[in-house]
């Protein structure tokens, strides 16, 4: 207890709330951690958390919530909550949230804030920190993505991309966004013999890839691979306008990143194609059943190991938030 020397007497609700806080950061637990929604953790990851915690812990084995209210009759008193990147967590649910004092984000950092699905000005107001995590999922995505590509050339989907067999060897695929996901997707680009381009906001001169203007992109590639923060509007009718006649669309981004009409007109040419993955935004799920439209019910990320490295870092940040250094805050207490 000698953490609490110095500490005034708790007088009001507040003061107690905040010195049970300063107890269960003293002990590295907090009082009470819930989870919002399914947030796909391993196993002994689910344990490891409820170490952390001074009531215990279980995962959420119900669906998304369906409103505000849901959400808050889920944290509740809370004074740890974990959220995956699907459920809204809005200023409202926060400021009834009052004994909330972190939220651990189990999905990678959005350079957005109006697109995440956490307020975070009204956290940083409230004083909750918010922790995200970085890559994690990058490579199965990539692997995904590949594996489409070969069973689409080779004949193996509902779709065909050419009227017989093909190669990917010597195609010349455009990644749009050389982030961390576009990087992988070019390791395993160059890996099939492919001609890679690429269109960014910020030139990568170390990616060895050659850096183009959007326009030619889409003019001159024979799969488009769109790799944009979440909520991005990359695609309009203009730009579709300007794919080539054949040409394969790859989107397994967060969110609208192109408008549904602009991509059903683009679609009612059988011959372009496109894979997405259950990622996308639930809008585009009308397009499931176009033929064109590789769509499997099946998160592109999703793997044995992407949940390992998932796991890991979403310990390591609430570890580090009781040890009182927090990392990866996208706000601050």
């Amino acid at each position: 207890m000698a953490c609490f020397e110095g500490l005034p007497a708790p007088k009001t609700r507040q003061s107690i709330i905040d010195a049970d806080f300063q107890y269960g950061l003293c002990m590295n637990k907090f009082g009470k951690i819930v989870c919002v929604d399914k947030i796909n953790l391993t196993p002994d990851a689910y344990d490891r958390i409820a170490q952390h915690s001074m009531q215990g812990f279980a995962p959420c084995t119900a669906d998304d919530p369906v409103d505000s209210d849901d959400t808050y009759s889920r944290i509740g008193d809370a004074d740890a909550a974990l959220v995956s990147w699907r459920s809204k967590i809005g200023a409202d649910v926060l400021k009834r949230c009052t004994e909330l004092r972190y939220m651990g984000l189990c999905a990678s950092k959005y350079t957005n804030p109006k697109e995440g699905n956490i307020d975070l000005e009204a956290a940083k107001a409230l004083g909750i920190a918010v922790s995200a995590v970085g890559q994690y999922g990058d490579e199965a995505t990539a692997e995904y993505i590949f594996c489409k590509l070969l069973e689409i050339a080779r004949g193996f989907e509902k779709a065909q991309w050419k009227e017989m067999p093909c190669e990917l060897f010597e195609k010349t695929i455009g990644i749009v966004g050389m982030g961390s996901m576009g990087s992988h997707v070019l390791r395993l680009a160059r890996g099939f013999g492919m001609n890679v381009i690429y269109a960014s906001r910020t030139p990568k001169p170390e990616c060895g890839a050659k850096m183009v203007e959007l326009d030619e992109l889409l003019a001159t590639c024979d799969i488009v691979s769109l790799h944009v923060p979440k909520g991005f509007r990359i695609l309009g009718k203009k730009e579709f306008a300007q794919m080539r006649p054949g040409a394969m669309l790859v989107n397994t981004c967060l969110g609208v990143v192109f408008e549904p009409e602009d991509f059903s007109d683009w679609s009612s040419n059988p011959r372009n194609l496109t894979i997405m993955d259950e990622s996308c935004d639930p809008i585009y799920r009308q397009f499931r059943t176009f033929p064109n439209v590789i769509y499997p019910a099946v998160v592109a990320g999703r793997t044995e190991e992407s949940r390992a490295r998932l796991s890991e870092q979403v310990i390591s940040n609430m570890v580090a938030y009781l040890n009182g250094t927090p990392k990866n805050l996208m706000t601050s207490r």
